[in-house]
């Protein structure tokens, strides 16, 4: 295949109606809020209808070539669009008087704090924009939390009896109810820890089967 053939085969679909939509905002102008959300609102219904976010990106760039003021709505903004609708629509008797910068901001947190699978139930249980913003984590905040800013490495500890260590893990799982949902982190952690009871089991069979 040649680079010619492969450029063409990797040609993004543009979405004609978001084009014409984005058209509108760039003429608007920079302070028009209104026209920001009405766009968002747009490109999340055709997001629904099955519109992806290359689709969305590729439509949005395709008219940012000979601009040089650029509209407060970004293909950056892509991913943070569906989430921004939400936002929008929770808090529909607040959103007049809010940037939609500000609104797509804290869309970006939404998505790094609660991911796209709990955005939702994250949104739908705050009362008020406000509270919203102040009970969603700081995007450094959930890096860290994920640890994806400085992945630690796992250094072995202090020797420990394992009569000990497995009585201690008993108490602590018999002395708490497990509430909530594993994050990536506690996911990775589960599998270590079910990895060091299956090793722990081949050790009693091989003792056993030398006994």
């Amino acid at each position: 295949m040649t680079t010619k053939e492969k450029a063409v085969k990797e040609t993004v679909k543009e979405n004609q109606a978001i084009k014409n939509e984005y058209t509108e905002l760039i003429a608007s102008g920079v302070d028009s809020n209104s026209q920001a959300i009405q766009f968002v609102q747009m490109v999340a219904k055709e997001m629904q209808a099955g519109t992806t976010i290359r689709e969305v990106k590729a439509s949005m760039q395709s008219l940012l070539k000979d601009i040089n003021i650029k509209p407060v709505i970004l293909p950056t903004h892509a991913e943070s669009i569906p989430v921004a609708n939400l936002i929008i629509a929770k808090y529909s008797n607040e959103i007049e008087g809010i940037k939609v910068s500000k609104i797509l901001s804290l869309s970006a947190r939404v998505l790094a704090d609660k991911k796209a699978g709990g955005a939702k139930s994250h949104i739908e249980g705050i009362k008020s924009f406000e509270e919203l913003d102040t009970k969603t984590a700081t995007k450094k905040e959930s890096q860290n939390r994920d640890g994806s800013t400085k992945p630690k490495v796992e250094k072995a500890t202090k020797a420990l009896n394992v009569e000990d260590l497995v009585s201690a893990i008993y108490q602590g799982i018999t002395s708490m109810k497990p509430v909530g949902q594993l994050t990536e982190k506690g996911k990775k952690e589960a599998k270590v820890i079910e990895g060091w009871i299956m090793q722990l089991q081949n050790n009693q069979i091989k003792v056993k089967v030398k006994a």
